[in-house]
């Protein structure tokens, strides 16, 4: 059970994706996690518009470099924007849910796409029962090291000026 690791704090099929690691060293496997970051945002920026200057911007911001020192799996739910694939955007459900919001508005078949996830979740927990509240569980019990907030990149309040100039412009 993917939840029997302390601080796996992702849905379980998060789990499946990153067992493929499990069977290289350590930093290897930190390195494809950073290449795959480094990958799938750069496809991401450019499928949607961006440029060669906002690749840029995008690859040197303290986000992205913050999620690259973090080994974070941000490029779970980038990949599902690029392959559609809501599975994958629920890797991360803190910012996949928006997603599937916006994309349950766009598409034509509602009850079709609503039903397909909820499907999977119903799937989901037949595989790994109860795995929603043993993943609240180990975010509850984090070790207080990886729950500091200097771990935390937050831009309360010092970001509410930047925020109101970007709603004015």
């Amino acid at each position: 059970h993917p939840y029997s690791v302390q601080g796996f704090i992702n849905p379980p099929w998060a789990a499946l994706l990153l067992a493929p690691l499990s069977l290289i060293p350590y930093e290897l496997g930190r390195i494809l996690m950073s290449l795959l970051n480094i990958f799938v945002t750069s496809m991401v920026v450019l499928r949607y518009g961006g440029g060669k200057s906002a690749l840029l911007i995008t690859l040197t911001s303290y986000p992205f470099l913050f999620l690259l020192g973090t080994g974070s799996i941000e490029w779970m739910p980038m990949l599902g924007l690029l392959l559609n694939w809501p599975i994958l955007i629920l890797a991360k459900p803190q910012s996949g849910a928006l997603v599937l919001l916006v994309w349950l508005k766009r598409t034509r078949n509602k009850p079709a796409f609503v039903l397909s996830i909820a499907a999977f979740l119903g799937l989901s927990l037949l595989i790994w029962w109860g795995w929603p509240w043993l993943m609240l569980e180990n975010i509850r019990t984090l070790p207080a090291a990886l729950a500091s907030p200097l771990n935390r990149i937050n831009l309360w309040p010092w970001g509410i000026p930047f925020g109101l100039l970007s709603l004015y412009y």
